[in-house]
């Protein structure tokens, strides 16, 4: 997959947005369920439960959890396989960390603000059982100011998870609100270390002009590859439907290619830090 990695992030705005309109990136239809099964491989899924009513959209899988889960238990799967993964802004259903988990990672820590433990930590417990190297860590990511200098964090969770820094790095639609996009930027530069960690950033595509000058700067620290959509843009296997009058098991109706559903504007990248340079990242304008 690494020789794959040839198409430059700037790929992603040069065809129209897939869907005729933005939307948050949640299936409310799915996130109001208790839980949502997600497929992987053959005969490995994920049984997450959700609480939307509880916590909101922090509480639900989203679509690019989706995408990134199924990634890395395939085509991405030797990424995370044997290493020290950080499932950053993980949310309650924590899909893509549970995956890498499952799928072969030395150590996931899942980590979020404190309010998701509970929900992510049954959600562990559920689909990894007694698991020491997968556990939960609060972590607020950084506040800097106009100047870029750091902003005061008082709470517990104002240090990086312990690990840091990080083999790989785990994003699945951190950039969803413009506020946390500097955020977002000194807490990948807190985690990682040049030479050493890899980001794997599963992104939808909703407003370009506040976007594209996001991966703009991203691209002054790190070098960014877009992965090609054959990685995981295909038929989701669905898990077998239960018959409503005789509880048996049926066949499961054919599922939708992602080229035709919503999670078309879902893009994977992957990123590495340069090496020359340790300074925090730039301030968005």
């Amino acid at each position: 997959m690494a020789g794959a990695l040839e198409l430059e992030w700037e790929e992603i705005f040069s065809s129209p947005v897939a869907a005729k309109k933005t939307s948050l990136g949640v299936n409310f239809l799915e996130a109001s369920k208790p839980t949502k099964v997600l497929p992987l491989v053959p005969g490995v899924q994920l049984e997450l439960s959700q609480s939307l009513e509880d916590l909101g959209i922090a509480g639900v899988v989203w679509d690019c959890g989706v995408v990134l889960a199924r990634a890395l238990s395939g085509e991405l799967s030797s990424l995370v396989r044997g290493k020290q993964v950080l499932d950053l802004g993980c949310g309650g259903g924590a899909p893509a960390g549970l995956a890498a988990a499952a799928c072969g990672a030395r150590e996931v820590t899942l980590s979020d603000l404190p309010l998701v433990r509970p929900l992510v930590e049954a959600n562990m417990a559920a689909n990894l059982g007694v698991a020491p190297n997968c556990h939960f860590a609060a972590y607020e990511w950084p506040q800097r100011d106009p100047q870029g200098s750091a902003g005061e964090r008082s709470r517990e969770e104002q240090h990086p998870p312990h690990g840091a820094p990080f083999d790989v790095v785990l994003c699945a639609d951190c950039m969803y609100d413009t506020k946390i996009l500097d955020p977002l930027l000194a807490a990948l530069t807190e985690v990682s270390a040049p030479g050493k960690t890899t980001v794997v950033l599963a992104y939808k595509r909703r407003v370009d002009d506040r976007e594209r000058p996001f991966f703009k700067k991203l691209s002054q620290t790190w070098t960014l590859r877009l992965v090609p959509r054959s990685a995981f843009d295909g038929d989701f296997p669905a898990p077998p439907s239960q018959s409503p009058s005789t509880g048996q098991s049926a066949e499961a109706p054919p599922s939708r290619p992602l080229s035709r559903s919503p999670l078309a504007d879902v893009h994977l990248l992957v990123a590495t830090r340069h090496p020359a340079l340790f300074a925090a990242p730039p301030n968005l304008p």
